[in-house]
């Protein structure tokens, strides 16, 4: 379940639960919440401005929550910080900043940083707005799932960087023209995910430097996780690794029974910000649009730079053959539906109970129909009714994993059912799928153990939706759609 707004304030110092909380030398319990509270304190006066968010944005920011959350406008509002608002936002929201006793001030450089590696070369869409679209999506991956009560603090926080710094520095070429132009890059990463191996590298060597060493309080072996889980994830996002990473993620539900196994941890991790990476086709037209014409921009740009040097076109790169509609209908639906159905899927597996998997959108756990909204949400007004749960046991990563599970205390989430349904367009090559009147910004999931029926995919139909509409601009029908 989501976090409250203003998690830092209003949660208890997120460490020490679990295994590694039962190793704590505190001599009372008394003595823990007293340092708790202290150390809390002492974190949050660090820097006195750090935190503080502007009325306006604070609006704005009250609808992280939702799948419709418009990161352009708050690039707008912001004066271009939307990736700084996102970040210590959601890092509040997670306690993150109290938990691994972060730098306030330190933070702040931090991102300042990282806004500026993501502005230098002013990439019409590997820039900062994508990598806080990017956040604030994996952000409602976990939040509306109930994943973020499965997930341990460190891996909360390795996900939300990992999203964050995913495409730093990016130069706006693809890996395939740093290869064929034999780049200091493709020289240095030996032809290998050459971008996504300088994204992680460009992050970390930030965390060198004394006044943005956001990770200074880690323990050695918490910060060994933490890297080693955002070199996976990132790595992970390499489009022409793709499709064996999605049989190899299929391959392991097929394969593995338990799901608190490492492997099927990892998996979700990466594929959870691979799915959040390649997600605006998912969003509404008007957003969706938006990244379409500026990835497109982006690819032509490096095309006529192709031209120049006398190579042959990347693809989608040659602005005078690429078919526009034609190339996204084929994003869609051979990476970004195939992407979000495994992912639903190995979501399904990992949060299902001792007593069977939670309920699918039909049988097979196919993603392809939306599921009901859990009637009892209407009911309740956004609010999630009474109900009796037993607490699951945490799940670990690992033996000697350093941060237990959230548990479902931690993660009270504050309901907003504001959000109306996009109606999808009907199309002869279309299937028109059931919509509600109104439905949650956000499904009603609980924790480890939840039955309160199945996930809500509310990017399914503005998939359908979209395609639409790109099918109409390919037969000239819908001019007035192109901008």
């Amino acid at each position: 379940m989501f976090p409250q707004e203003g998690g830092v304030g209003q949660r208890a110092l997120g460490g020490g639960r679990g295994s590694h909380s039962r190793r704590s030398s505190f001599r009372s319990v008394a003595n823990a919440i007293r340092v708790g509270l202290f150390v809390d304190r002492f974190y949050r006066q660090l820097s006195s401005n750090a935190l503080e968010i502007p009325a306006e944005l604070q609006q704005l920011l009250k609808e992280i929550n939702n799948w419709h959350f418009d990161i352009f406008k708050l690039q707008d509002k912001s004066n271009g910080h939307s990736l700084k608002f996102v970040a210590k936002e959601l890092f509040s929201r997670y306690g993150l900043v109290s938990r691994f006793r972060v730098n306030l001030d330190k933070l702040d450089g931090w991102l300042s940083a990282v806004e500026y590696g993501y502005t230098k070369l002013k990439n019409p869409y590997h820039n900062d707005i994508h990598a806080a679209d990017v956040t604030q999506t994996l952000h409602y991956f976990i939040g509306s799932s109930g994943i973020a009560n499965n997930l341990t603090d460190l891996e909360i926080f390795a996900l939300l960087f990992a999203a964050l710094i995913h495409d730093l520095e990016h130069t706006g070429r693809t890996n395939n023209f740093h290869v064929n132009t034999q780049t200091d890059l493709a020289l240095l990463y030996n032809d290998r995910s050459v971008l996504e191996n300088h994204h992680v590298s460009a992050a970390f060597r930030l965390l060198k430097e004394d006044d943005k060493s956001i990770l200074a309080n880690l323990k050695p072996e918490e910060f060994r996780e933490f890297r080693s889980l955002v070199i996976e994830m990132v790595l992970f996002t390499d489009m022409s690794t793709h499709f064996a990473q999605i049989k190899h993620v299929r391959s392991l539900l097929n394969g593995v029974s338990d799901k608190s196994s490492p492997s099927v941890t990892m998996s979700l991790m990466s594929l959870l910000l691979h799915a959040a990476d390649i997600s605006h086709p998912g969003k509404p037209w008007r957003m969706h649009k938006k990244f379409a014409d500026t990835i497109l921009d982006e690819f032509f740009l490096q095309g006529d730079e192709e031209a120049k040097l006398g190579l042959p076109f990347s693809p989608l790169c040659d602005r005078n053959t690429v078919l526009i509609p034609e190339s996204q209908i084929s994003f869609i639906e051979f990476i970004v539906e195939p992407s979000l159905s495994i992912l639903s899927d190995l979501i399904d597996f990992f949060l299902k109970s001792d007593e069977g998997p939670v309920s699918s959108a039909h049988p097979g756990g196919s993603s392809t129909v939306p599921p009901t909204p859990n009637p009892n949400f209407r009911a309740a007004g956004g609010k999630i009714p009474p109900t009796t749960k037993t607490p699951a046991k945490p799940f670990q990563t690992s033996s000697n994993s350093t941060t237990t599970r959230r548990t479902e205390s931690e993660n009270n989430i504050k309901m907003d059912s504001s959000s109306a349904a996009t109606a999808a367009s009907s199309s002869s090559s279309c299937t028109k799928l059931p919509l509600s009147s109104r439905t949650p910004s956000f499904p009603l999931q609980g924790g480890p153990n939840h039955n309160y029926g199945p996930i809500l995919r509310p990017w399914l139909n503005h998939l359908v939706e979209n395609k639409a509409k790109w099918r109409m601009i390919a037969a000239g029908k819908a001019a007035v759609l192109i901008k």
